[in-house]
């Protein structure tokens, strides 16, 4: 955006001094300045503006023997945009979001794979870094679907160490089993348990799962990071507060395709987990969860169902998630639960030339809710 302007001003001045040094001026000056400004825009905004033009003339005196002046007009001109912005986009869940959700990708100090299973059709790989120069101690957890027990282990690792193990059989070294079988499905948790206050000692874990069953279908995903936040040693609480960890997410939000199927092994699924654990005392999170879905014409529809501990839920099993409900292929999923926060991830499976793929479908996490984990 430049404008272009052309001033061309012509000033005739004769001054006409007595010997009495008191100056008669007989000038006649024609200041006769013609301006043009011709401001060419070029500016294709998504938002409303609003030009404002400002232009304001200097004059600028230059004496001449010692008759008084005259002016000689100098031009300046500005020009200022002022955007307005558009309306902003209501929440679609109607609830005021707050808090800090956990940040991704980072060393942290909590790992947690919202699904793992093994059985004589499927097995999971479970995968955990040490990204220290340092040893670490991790304690883990399985929690069982159904039941809900947890069965607890410990996990040492040396500096930079890898470790992965299949959750149908454990893992184990010369000094004795490390990591116990586990068989049906549930979620895991892993936390590093060390006294040291330097919270750079807790945040050294990175981990993913990779599912595969006997009809060829494997999927990977990153497990779930909380960074340790305050100095101080693990005392077996894991307080997700933004203040001694970072917080759960407030809601989660996923990009899925809806429905289109009945048939449970073709179908896409929701998988959910709770944040907060009571399994010193072995008592299992239950929960309501409110979900929003958005399709491709941003009609809105809802929907809200409960759980205990482990859900792992078949689209078609919720109204809104269904093709012929939902009015588009894709759907803009928000999941918000109503007394404790969850951790979650979607199995997206579509028909691809004649046969069923599958892929994992991580959420984008908004927001922050406290909750709290115990352990033995």
């Amino acid at each position: 955006m430049t404008p272009t302007r052309t001033y061309t001003p012509t000033l005739t001045y004769t001054p006409t001094p007595t010997n009495t040094r008191t100056p008669t001026s007989t000038r006649t000056p024609t200041n006769t300045p013609t301006l043009t400004f011709t401001p060419t825009l070029t500016y294709t905004p998504t938002l409303t503006y609003t030009p404002t033009l400002t232009f304001t003339p200097t004059l600028t005196r230059t004496p001449s023997n010692t008759a008084t002046p005259q002016p000689t007009a100098t031009a300046t001109a500005s020009f200022t945009v002022t955007l307005t912005p558009g309306p902003s986009e209501s929440n679609p869940l109607g609830i005021a979001v707050s808090g800090v959700p956990p940040a991704q990708k980072l060393p942290s100090a909590l790992l947690v794979f919202p699904l793992v299973r093994a059985s004589t059709t499927q097995d999971t790989r479970v995968e955990i870094m040490n990204l220290t120069a340092a040893q670490v101690s991790i304690q883990c957890f399985y929690v069982a679907s159904g039941t809900c027990n947890e069965s607890g282990f410990f996990v040492s690792l040396t500096a930079n160490q890898p470790i992965e193990w299949l959750v149908s059989s454990g893992t184990s070294t010369s000094l004795g089993r490390l990591a116990p079988p586990f068989s049906g499905e549930g979620e895991l948790k892993c936390v590093v348990n060390t006294q040291n206050a330097d919270p750079a000692a807790h945040n050294a874990l990175q981990g993913r799962a990779v599912l595969s069953n006997v009809s060829g279908e494997t999927l990977g995903y990153a497990a779930s990071g909380f960074r340790r936040l305050s100095p101080g040693g693990f005392t077996g609480s894991i307080a997700l507060d933004g203040i001694t960890y970072e917080q759960c997410p407030d809601r989660l939000h996923f990009n899925a395709l809806a429905s289109q199927t009945s048939v449970a092994t073709q179908d896409s699924e929701l998988i959910l987990v709770p944040c907060t654990e009571d399994l010193v005392r072995q008592i299992p999170s239950t929960t309501g969860v409110q979900l929003a879905v958005i399709n491709e014409f941003e009609q809105q529809l809802s929907g809200s169902f409960s759980f205990k501990c482990f859900d792992r839920r078949p689209f078609n099993a919720i109204p809104s998630m269904r093709r012929r409900s939902a009015g588009s292929d894709t759907v803009h999923l928000i999941v918000r639960s109503l007394d404790v926060p969850v951790i979650g991830l979607v199995i997206d499976r579509f028909n691809a030339g004649g046969g069923i793929s599958a892929s994992t479908n991580d959420p984008y996490f908004e927001g922050g809710h406290s909750a709290g984990i115990s352990i033995p």
